[in-house]
């Protein structure tokens, strides 16, 4: 369990102060201020148009900010971008399908050109597809495809890691299943990470702070911190049920005002 105590005196790994982000004259992103220590799972939830992805693709480096600024480890998100600091992965593996899983995972380090304690072999073992490493895409399910996905994300070890809906593709069943793998693996490696959903379980489950966006445009309507000790017993547990009404009810509150407005 990642306590209350040990996260005070992290390490600030995120820093957003006054992310703005207008596409033509619309404003999708309003003064959007927050940090996020090392090593700590932090989801973005909100209703439909909110801006969640839009914010992802910011801290990803991917869109360019109209005012405010990322930090990612003190350095600004291009600085970090180029230095590969950051990892990402979206709902649909970007697998190329000519190559196996292991050479899907070896391609993110020969493209970032960096040394990585950690293998694409050893990755995949973990990952529970030791048996699968030299299958091609199209051979492996799509839970096993996100795996590969995920991996090709983490193996050469950034900063940050940036999920995006990474199982919204999937069944019911096997969603359940990879975001109880992805909530060991992420507290075995103490990533940082950022999880764009739209499940409150999955928030609820793997998260220590809970962002709940509001839309038109999209602002941080509430900062929630899950205390919750780990691993997370999810439907047995009244503690856990308890703190699923508690977001709930604040994505409720917010789901209704952009109704309203």
């Amino acid at each position: 369990m990642r306590s209350k105590t040990d996260q005070i005196h992290k390490s600030t790994a995120v820093k957003a102060s006054g992310v703005t982000k207008f596409f033509g004259d619309q404003q999708v992103l309003a003064q959007l201020d927050f940090s996020i220590c090392h090593g700590e799972f932090v989801s973005i939830i909100g209703p439909s148009g909110c801006g969640k992805t839009t914010l992802l693709r910011l801290l990803a480096g991917l869109e360019d900010l109209s005012s405010g600024q990322v930090e990612i480890d003190g350095l600004p998100i291009d600085d970090a971008r180029s230095k590969q600091e950051v990892g990402v992965a979206f709902q649909l593996p970007a697998l190329i399908p000519s190559l196996t899983a292991r050479r899907n995972v070896q391609t993110t380090l020969d493209l970032c050109s960096r040394k990585s304690k950690l293998t694409p072999e050893q990755m995949l073992k973990d990952f529970g597809l030791g048996d699968f490493m030299d299958h091609y895409p199209h051979q492996l399910s799509g839970g096993m495809q996100q795996r590969v996905n995920i991996a090709c994300a983490m193996v050469h070890e950034p900063s940050l890691l940036l999920l995006d809906e990474p199982f919204g593709a999937l069944d019911e069943m096997t969603r359940a299943a990879l975001c109880a793998w992805l909530a060991k693996i992420l507290q075995a490696s103490q990533q940082t990470t950022v999880l764009v959903t739209h499940s409150i379980e999955e928030a609820v489950t793997l998260s220590d702070k809970v962002i709940v966006l509001a839309a038109r445009p999209g602002r941080i309507a509430h900062f929630l911190e899950v205390d919750l000790p780990r691993p997370r017993m999810t439907w047995e547990d009244e503690a856990f049920i308890q703190e699923m009404k508690r977001v709930r009810i604040a994505l409720k509150s917010v789901d209704e005002g952009s109704k309203q407005a």
